[in-house]
C-alpha cells in the first residue's frame, strides 16, 4: 500500500502517544474524611488517605477503616493553614520490611521526615517506632512543601518549600546551603538515618549541601514520577501572578534551578544578585493567578491505568481554588500541549493519588469526599495503524485503519512544522460502519519542504476526538539549477542568471571564493526568471561559488572570471 520512497526521503516515527481531548468527570468514592491531603497505596488493593491533623486512615473495598492506621497527632502542629502532617510514601519493598515516610510539621513547626513500621496487624501501624530521618527548620508557618515519593532509582525524594512568608524573604530557594526551596534527594536504604547517593549533583562542591537534588523552588506542594518513563513531574505554587508546571526528564543528572526567587515562572520576580536567565530551567507551562483561572497549582500525575485510554500518558492537575482541571502531553514537536479537562465545583482538591492499578483518585480537602477521576465518554473507536509516506511525485500519502463497533464522524489531518502552529490540511468524512476494519488515504499535494509531523484527530459522532501519533516526514529541498551566462565572464561585467520561470519572490544570493569567505551579499527582488547581477570590482580573475535560495529551493554554480 505505501510506495516506495525517494533516496533522499525518510519517514520515521516521531512520538508515539494517544493524546486524547476528553472532559474528566469525579466520581465520588468515599467521604468522611477531615482535611485530607494525601493519597498513597502500598501495592495493595487499599488506598491510604492522610489527614492534615496526624491521622492515616485506610479504605478498604470501598469502606474507611474505624481504626486510624497511624495517629500521631500529638506530635504534629497543624494550626497553620499549610502545617500539617503532609506527606506519605511507603517504601519500594514495604511488604518485606514494613517501611513507610512521612513528612510533617512537628510542634515546633519545623519540617520533620521520619519512618514508621507497620505493626504485626497490616492496618495498623506502630506510632512508637518513629525513626526521625531529616529536620528542618522553618522560619514560618507557610510554604513547608509537604511531598515526598521514591523515584525509579529507588531514592527518596523531598519536596520542600522556601521557608514562607512572602516573596522568599531570607532568599532560601537560591540559597545551596539551605535545604528550603529545594528538592532534596537521599539514599535510606545505607547509612544512619541516611546516606547521600553518589551520583546526586553536588557531591563534593562544599559550597552546596550534598542532598540538593534540584532547586529554585518556592512551594512544590505536589510532585510525582510517571510510572512509565521515570520523568519528574513538580507542581510549584506561585506567589501572585503565575502557577508553574517543571519538568525533568528521567534522563536529567540532577543540579537543575527551577528560578524562584530570581523568577516567578517565566516573569522576572526579584533578579538581583541572580545568576544569568540561561543557568535557569524555565517551567514547561505557566497559568495565570486570576479568580477565574486559579491560585494555587495541586500537582498530579501522568496516567498510566488501562481503564480510560484516551487519557493515558496526560499529565492531569488541578488549581486548588478553582476546581478547573487541565492535562498535559508531549506535542510531538519538542514542546508541550495543555489543555483544560474539566471545569468542576471548587472543594478545594489539595492531592492526587493512584491506586496499584494506576487508576488515579483526588481529594476534596473542604468537603472530606475521595473521588475517583474518570473519563465519561471514552471514543469508540480504535485506530489501528497510522502511516505517513512520501510519493514519487513528493506528495505525503497519510493512511490509516479503524477497527470500531459504532461510528466515526470524521478525521482530521493535521501537519506541523514547529511546536507553536498546528494546521488543519484535511478532512475525510467517516461513512457508517459496523464491526468492520476501514481503511483510509488522503494526500497532502503541497507539502512543506524540511522537516514536518503529522498526525491524525477522529471524531466520533458524539463530538468527541482522539489524536494518533505523531509522524516525521523530511523532505529534502530540492536543486533548481539556473543558467547562468556569460561564464566565463571578464571583471566588471554584467552577469545573467535564467531560472526558466518567473518566480515572483526574493532571491537570496552570495558569491564566494573557494575558502568559503563570503565576497558579494544580496536580496533580490524578482518577478521574473531573469536576474541580472552587476559583479563588484573586487572580485579579481579565478574560480568563485555563487550560492542561491528562494522558496525552499537552493542551488550552487560554479563562476568563472577572466581577465
Amino acid at each position: 500500500m505505501i510506495k516506495k520512497l525517494l533516496c533522499a526521503i525518510t519517514v520515521l516515527t516521531f512520538y508515539c502517544s494517544s493524546q486524547a481531548q476528553v472532559n474528566i468527570a469525579l466520581d465520588p468514592y468515599v467521604s468522611g474524611f477531615d482535611n485530607p491531603v494525601d493519597i498513597a497505596n502500598a501495592g495493595d488493593t487499599r488506598l491510604f488517605i492522610v489527614e492534615k491533623d496526624g491521622y492515616i486512615r485506610i479504605i478498604k473495598n470501598g469502606l474507611i477503616e474505624s481504626a486510624p492506621f497511624l495517629d500521631i497527632d500529638g506530635r504534629v502542629r497543624s494550626s497553620g493553614n499549610e502545617q500539617g502532617l503532609l506527606g506519605l510514601a511507603f517504601h519500594p519493598d514495604y511488604a518485606n520490611n514494613g517501611y513507610f515516610y512521612v513528612n510533617y510539621t512537628d510542634n515546633g513547626g519545623n519540617t520533620r521526615i521520619s519512618r514508621f513500621t507497620v505493626s504485626n496487624n497490616i492496618n495498623i501501624a506502630d506510632p512508637d517506632s518513629e525513626q526521625i530521618i531529616y529536620v528542618v527548620s522553618q522560619p514560618y508557618t507557610n510554604h513547608n512543601g509537604g511531598d515526598l515519593n521514591f523515584g525509579p532509582d529507588g531514592y527518596l525524594y523531598i519536596g520542600l518549600g522556601d521557608g514562607g512568608s512572602g516573596g522568599d524573604p531570607g532568599n532560601f530557594a537560591q540559597n545551596p546551603q539551605s535545604a528550603l526551596g529545594k528538592m532534596l534527594r537521599i539514599d535510606i536504604d545505607n547509612g544512619f538515618p541516611y546516606s547521600i547517593p553518589a551520583d546526586n549533583p553536588f557531591v563534593g562542591d562544599a559550597s552546596t549541601l550534598d542532598e540538593i537534588w534540584a532547586l529554585g523552588l518556592r512551594n512544590p506542594w505536589r510532585f510525582s514520577f510517571d510510572d512509565l518513563t521515570g520523568d519528574l513531574w513538580i507542581a510549584d505554587v506561585g506567589q501572585d501572578d503565575l502557577e508553574e508546571i517543571d519538568f525533568q526528564p528521567a534522563s536529567s543528572a540532577g543540579g537543575e534551578n527551577y528560578g524562584w526567587r530570581c523568577y516567578e515562572g517565566t516573569m522576572p520576580f526579584n533578579t538581583g544578585g541572580c545568576p544569568p536567565a540561561t543557568d535557569m530551567t524555565a517551567p514547561i507551562h505557566v497559568y495565570g493567578n486570576s479568580f477565574s483561572t486559579g491560585c494555587s497549582v495541586t500537582g498530579g500525575y501522568v496516567y498510566r491505568g488501562a481503564r480510560y485510554p484516551r487519557l493515558y500518558g496526560t499529565y492531569l492537575y488541578a488549581d486548588y481554588c478553582t476546581g478547573k482541571f487541565w492535562g498535559i502531553q508531549p506535542n510531538g514537536v519538542n514542546g508541550w500541549f495543555n489543555e483544560e479537562v474539566g471545569d468542576l465545583d471548587s472543594y478545594e482538591y489539595a492531592t492526587f493519588g493512584e491506586d496499584e492499578s494506576k487508576e488515579l483518585y483526588v481529594a476534596g480537602f473542604a468537603d472530606g469526599v475521595i473521588y475517583k477521576i474518570i473519563d465519561p465518554d471514552p471514543l469508540p473507536v480504535e485506530l489501528s495503524e497510522f502511516a505517513v509516506s512520501v510519493t514519487e511525485e513528493r506528495q505525503v500519502l497519510v493512511e490509516w485503519t479503524t477497527e470500531t463497533e459504532a461510528n466515526s464522524d470524521y478525521f482530521e489531518i493535521q501537519r506541523s512544522a514547529d511546536a507553536n502552529v498546528i494546521e488543519n490540511i484535511g478532512r475525510v468524512d467517516a461513512a457508517t460502519y459496523s464491526e468492520i476494519i476501514v481503511d483510509y488515504q488522503f494526500t497532502d499535494e503541497t507539502p512543506m519542504l524540511g522537516t514536518t509531523y503529522y498526525r491524525l484527530k477522529q471524531v466520533d459522532l458524539d463530538g468527541y476526538a482522539e489524536y494518533s501519533d505523531w509522524k516525521k516526514v523530511e523532505i529534502e529541498r530540492p536543486y533548481l539549477i539556473p543558467n547562468v551566462y556569460p561564464n566565463p565572464v571578464r571583471e566588471g561585467e554584467s552577469l545573467t542568471m535564467d531560472f526558466g520561470e518567473n518566480l515572483n519572490t526574493t532571491l537570496q544570493l552570495t558569491i564566494s571564493d573557494l575558502s568559503g569567505r563570503s565576497l558579494y551579499s544580496n536580496a533580490i527582488d524578482t518577478e521574473t526568471g531573469l536576474v541580472n547581477i552587476t559583479l563588484p570590482e573586487k572580485l579579481n580573475a579565478g574560480i568563485y561559488l555563487i550560492n542561491g535560495e528562494f522558496n525552499g529551493y537552493r542551488f550552487h554554480q560554479k563562476l568563472v572570471i577572466g581577465q
